[in-house]
């Protein structure tokens, strides 16, 4: 696109011819005031016609996705099945949280006489291992840690007799 002086004189010369011109003004300003109310008026219909559909449809929107979630135990019933283990296994279980970096897991499990687990919880069927999640946990076991992801109940019934047993 080339520069538009704001100093050619030809450009001065129609800008004068339009401001002396009151009715080009005034046609221009109504111009602008029906362009204005029809694409308000457009706007407005539209928007009403979006409701009237998602009103109509809402039942079948995503309805399987909303049968699977009815389905599936949320993740905190796992997690406090983990937590109430823990505890009656005389441990404890914090959250864990690390400050500086994201994909820490949920849980750090703590039991007497034995190793420390970190413990990341999902709800199963829905709840996926992030990538981020995937390499902090590959970075704890690098280091020698314990990383479980725990989807079901079952799981957190396997990880309790794989803790006894160790």
């Amino acid at each position: 696109m080339a520069y538009r002086d704001p100093s050619d004189p030809r450009r001065l010369e129609r800008y004068k011819k339009y401001r002396a011109k009151p009715e080009s003004k005034a046609k221009n300003a109504a111009y602008m005031r029906r362009r204005r109310a029809a694409d308000s008026e457009f706007a407005e219909a539209q928007r009403k016609r979006c409701r009237e559909w998602q009103k109509a449809n809402r039942p079948y929107l995503n309805m399987k996705a909303r049968e699977k979630r009815k389905k599936t135990p949320l993740e905190r019933t796992i997690e406090t099945a983990l937590y109430e283990g823990v505890r009656a296994r005389g441990g404890m279980c914090p959250k864990f949280v690390d400050a500086a970096r994201r994909g820490a897991p949920d849980r750090l499990v703590i039991l007497p006489d034995r190793p420390t687990f970190f413990v990341e919880l999902k709800r199963p069927g829905l709840g996926i291992v992030k990538p981020w999640q995937q390499r902090y946990h590959d970075d704890l076991r690098a280091i020698g840690q314990r990383v479980w992801v725990l989807f079901t109940l079952e799981d957190v019934e396997d990880f309790f007799m794989e803790v006894d047993l160790t």
